[in-house]
């Protein structure tokens, strides 16, 4: 056996039978729970028990938030009365509108109760091997 055969022959018994996929657009067949998605045009369905979803594509996902800053415009327009008239029998009279500005401070929770829908492209990123897969993001085509 000559050297190039030699050489040809290492290159070939390194080749990986089994190609590593980059990260690829999915588009979900069914939502979660039981999250299913297909790529490579269809040919190929990726099935909940190798699938894990970021944290916030699911339909519970929650965060805490807190907001602090300034108002520059509030403007409301009441619907109801409270202010009492004067004279022999008592009576309201309506708000009128109501506007300003001024600092406003908050905090609460956010709770997301959407989650991917049948037809949503998605962003998946497979592990070594192609054994499991990382649902990423819902991502669309920029125009």
């Amino acid at each position: 056996m000559n050297y190039q055969d030699k050489v040809a022959k290492q290159l070939k018994n390194l080749e990986n039978p089994n190609p590593a996929i980059g990260p690829i657009i999915g588009k979900v067949t069914i939502p979660p729970p039981n999250l299913t998605i297909s790529i490579l045009e269809g040919r190929i369905f990726l099935y909940p028990d190798k699938l894990y979803m970021c944290e916030n594509l699911w339909s519970d996902y929650h965060r805490k938030y807190k907001e602090v800053g300034s108002q520059d415009k509030l403007e409301i327009s009441t619907t109801t009365s409270n202010i009492i008239g004067y004279g022999p029998e008592g009576h309201t009279h309506n708000h009128g509108d109501i506007s300003g500005s001024g600092t406003m401070e908050e905090s609460g929770d956010f709770w997301f109760t959407d989650t991917l829908k049948v037809d949503d492209k998605v962003l998946v990123i497979p592990a070594t091997g192609n054994q499991i897969w990382f649902v990423v993001d819902r991502i669309r085509k920029v125009k």
